[in-house]
């Protein structure tokens, strides 16, 4: 098939990659530096555990996404992978009772925590099988196999999707046209854009995430509480993030750096005698339930996104999604269908 992934963050070049190692003719489409925006700025946390909120579908999604991690960094080589684990920190009486209720569900869905204690916290939940990826070697990883399967990546923004005889013709783009039999549309925050994506005008908002970094020893282990968490990262330690509703705007704030401090602070004290030596943020594409939009909007059209905080976790098992798709296998994706926020596509020409 002749494919034109839409999309040069990780969910869009893993799904060209595996598109490719099936044998399909693919084409990415990226206006900006691939992997330069929400995968570039993500922390990289790998918590299928830590971001359920009960059993169900998502949960099921991202434990098996995770399970591809390993296979997936044998593959790819250092992409920074690690199973560190994660662990949750309560400071109120409050927190701690939630922590007890993640305990009960997980524990009964057949899930690996523990409740334990932690210096100068109420309660804290230890869970082992969480894990940790360098989301900026995983990019750059997946560029460089693209790269040696000879898979064109194109700088260009996709504007329009074309039909003809109730078929994907082609693509529409900044510059020109490109032909193509299946477009995957996978531009994160931006996909609804996309005109003949047929993706919902209010399905996708963008969320902005502001991160620090510091020029300090990383903690063991990811750690959550006082609003946000700390993740090792080689011989750093990021902290993070902020979830604001600014629309398009990515620019870092100083109310965001302060707000980052402080949970830096609280997580780990060493580090409210420190600076830190990096300051970013980017654009998480959310949507109104907290799902990602997977599956077909139209025919020949499949939408990849919506995958809010966990689209490093999520980007192995989505590939695999996307290939079935493209190769007319039904996954079940009832939850995460496109349409179930209506067809109020934007109109022509914003």
């Amino acid at each position: 098939m002749e494919v034109v992934v839409a999309g040069g963050g990780v969910i869009g070049l893993l799904s060209a990659l595996r598109l490719s190692q099936h044998g399909h003719h693919v084409t990415v489409l990226e206006p900006s530096e691939p992997g330069s925006e929400a995968s570039w700025a993500a922390a990289g946390i790998l918590g299928a555990q830590s971001e359920a909120d009960g059993p169900g579908p998502m949960l099921d999604l991202c434990r098996r996404s995770l399970a591809l991690y390993p296979a997936l960094a044998d593959e790819l080589g250092d992409i920074g992978y690690s199973r560190c684990g994660a662990l949750h920190v309560a400071f109120t009486e409050a927190e701690a009772a939630d922590l007890r209720r993640q305990l009960t569900w997980q524990s009964a869905a057949g899930l690996r925590a523990e409740l334990r204690g932690a210096a100068g916290a109420a309660l804290a939940l230890w869970q082992p099988d969480d894990a940790v990826v360098d989301n900026r070697k995983l990019t750059r990883a997946v560029r460089t196999r693209l790269e040696e399967l000879r898979v064109h990546v194109v700088q260009d923004r996709a504007c329009r999707i074309h039909f003809s005889a109730g078929s994907v013709s082609g693509v529409e783009t900044e510059d020109g046209f490109m032909r193509a039999q299946i477009v995957v549309v996978a531009a994160g925050a931006w996909s609804a854009r996309i005109v003949g994506s047929a993706i919902a005008a209010d399905a996708l908002l963008p969320v902005r995430g502001q991160m620090i970094a510091f020029d300090a020893p990383p903690p063991p282990h990811v750690i959550f509480g006082a609003g946000g968490y700390v993740v090792p990262r080689g011989r750093r330690t990021l902290v993070g993030a902020t979830v604001e509703r600014a629309g398009f705007d990515k620019r870092t704030t100083r109310h965001g750096l302060e707000f980052l401090r402080a949970v830096g602070a609280r997580l780990v004290p060493e580090l409210a005698r420190l600076e830190p030596v990096d300051h970013w943020a980017g654009l998480r594409p959310g949507t109104r339930d907290g799902l990602p939009l997977l599956g077909f909007t139209s025919p020949g059209v499949v939408v990849a996104t919506g995958h809010y905080r966990n689209g490093i976790l999520l980007a192995p098992v989505t590939a695999e999604l996307v290939v079935q798709l493209v190769e007319g296998k039904t996954p079940d994706l009832g939850a995460f269908a496109p349409e179930r926020f209506g067809d109020s596509p934007i109109p022509t020409g914003l």
